[in-house]
Formats: structure tokens, C-alpha cells, sequence
């Protein structure tokens, strides 16, 4: 599991004290509520890829008017299925 490191300029409160006293880190990150992953099956023609979903805890990207340059896709807490053909 990885949370997006926003970085210091976007350090907020999520946990509170005495837990973000112990993990300063976590002020500067978009937490997700429950693990994230992904189950990749492979076949002779296919590779199926089933992610997850969860939701971010504390404040999102967006109400901390984060905005990352060249971004392609935007910050969620998901790993998105995919299905490819080989």
C-alpha cells in the first residue's frame, strides 16, 4: 500500500495527536481508509487485473486545492481493473 506524498506545502491534520506526533509523515499524504491492491491472473491470451476501491480519509486533493503538474490521471483511492489482450 502507498499513500500520494503531497509534500510539506500540503501538511494537514488527519489523525490528530498524539498519532501524527509519532508519524509526522502522515501530514503530508492523501491516507486512504482500507488497503490497496491489486490481483493480476494471467492466461495463455489475457492478463486480468481486478483492483480495489476505498475512499481517502481527512481532507481530499481537491478541498486542499492540490494540483500536480502533468498528471495524467487523478489522485483517487483505487487501483482500477483493466483487462488486456495479448
Amino acid at each position: 500500500m502507498s499513500y500520494y506524498w503531497a509534500g510539506r506545502a500540503y501538511d494537514h491534520e488527519t489523525f490528530g495527536q498524539p498519532y501524527e506526533g509519532e508519524h509526522p509523515m502522515l501530514r503530508c499524504v492523501f491516507p486512504y481508509r482500507d488497503p490497496l491492491f491489486a490481483i493480476v491472473e494471467i492466461y495463455d491470451d489475457a492478463i486480468r487485473i481486478t483492483g480495489r476501491a476505498s475512499e481517502i480519509v481527512g481532507k481530499t486533493p481537491e478541498q486542499m486545492g492540490f494540483a500536480k503538474a502533468g498528471l495524467v490521471d487523478p489522485i483517487t483511492a483505487s487501483v482500477i481493473d483493466r483487462n488486456l489482450v495479448l
